[in-house]
């Protein structure tokens, strides 16, 4: 049995993607008969967090023996505070991984002090793991001796026990949903002003600094009365959300993975995204999706009408293509792979 540690962010109460990834991998992986898991949280609602973090990290580097450390990072603070807390695992010569989950990774390999940062966590790591090809694409160009440190594991997904594609007749009114942590890189003002051109309804899920200001353009632009408002939703509020919708709409420019559009897919809802490199993989343009190069109301439009004309298929590919290639028995395969392979390796 493989003992791990894992160290993020409040992964119950946490609002936000990583939180979320967090809680899935943890709970996917105590489930399996491989892992011994610990949880010891970086951030979130109590006090101090930090403090009690490194507390715990050097109790267990004293009093265990065989432990993998694995940090997840997000970006800005989140990088140096992983990064100090790791300084216990590495006085004690513990395996360490560092998860890098932050959609700025282009940003940080453009400056001198990102750079750092970067080569810092592959000195003295075990491996660094990203969310998806293109990011290993992107840390190879800049540190193209470290081909072994650098692993891809994509996001675990909880695969939905039934599913049923989408079929117009089935649907008495055309929902489209969006949700985000509400932040301007999200993109859902654009899609508040191209309600102005069509007559659906509109579900904007999540909260954040933009809510008000995203109210307030709705009601400008008059389509106040067919856009819902939800705020933050728990895990049974989303299934709900994602039942009720027809189409997922997010031109997000500020994404690693795209949680969100995995979330959806999986449950037989397409997706209307921006074309980024780092999603490619997982919006398979014109077959589980449409990826739009502008984010313009006519653009989306255009690209709701087009997955509409043909909903029942892009609804069936959806699906198939995250269970073939995101679901949680490959999640598990894959980690367990990059355990062994950390195991048999001296640094």
């Amino acid at each position: 049995m493989f003992k791990v540690v894992v160290i993020g962010p409040d992964k119950d109460n946490g609002k936000g993607g990583v939180s979320s990834v967090i809680n899935n991998s943890f709970n996917l992986l105590k489930d399996d008969k491989l892992f011994d898991l610990n949880f010891i949280e970086s951030y979130g609602s109590k006090r101090f967090s930090a403090i009690r973090a490194l507390v715990s990290i050097f109790h267990q580097c004293i009093f265990n023996k065989n432990e993998i450390y694995w940090f997840h990072l997000s970006q800005h603070f989140s990088i140096i505070r992983k990064l100090l807390l790791s300084i216990c695992c590495i006085l004690f010569k513990k395996k360490i991984i560092y998860q890098l989950h932050s959609p700025r990774i282009e940003n940080y390999l453009g400056n001198f002090w990102g750079r750092q940062l970067i080569k810092m966590m592959l000195t003295t790591s075990d491996k660094v793991v990203v969310l998806s090809d293109y990011w290993k694409f992107m840390l190879l160009k800049e540190f193209p001796h470290y081909p072994h440190k650098i692993l891809v594991l994509s996001n675990p997904l909880v695969l939905p026990h039934y599913f049923e594609p989408i079929k117009p007749e089935n649907k008495t009114d055309f929902f489209l949903l969006t949700m985000a942590r509400l932040i301007k890189d999200k993109g859902v003002d654009k899609i508040v002003n191209a309600m102005k051109y069509n007559k659906f309804k509109l579900i904007v899920a999540g909260d954040g600094e933009e809510l008000e200001n995203l109210k307030s353009l709705a009601k400008q632009s008059g389509v106040y009365d067919r856009i819902e408002f939800t705020g933050w939703v728990n895990d049974d509020e989303k299934e709900k959300l994602f039942a009720k919708a027809s189409i997922f709409v997010l031109p997000s420019k500020y994404d690693s993975f795209g949680m969100s559009f995995a979330e959806s897919m999986a449950r037989g809802v397409p997706v209307v995204a921006f074309k980024l490199r780092a999603i490619e993989h997982l919006v398979l343009d014109g077959i589980t999706g449409k990826l739009i190069e502008c984010d313009d109301e006519i653009s989306i439009n255009n690209a709701i009408d087009l997955i509409r004309a043909d909903i029942n298929n892009f609804s069936i590919e959806c699906a198939y293509h995250i269970e073939r290639n995101f679901s949680s028995v490959i999640f598990c395969r894959q980690f367990s792979l990059i355990i062994k392979d950390i195991k048999n390796y001296d640094k």
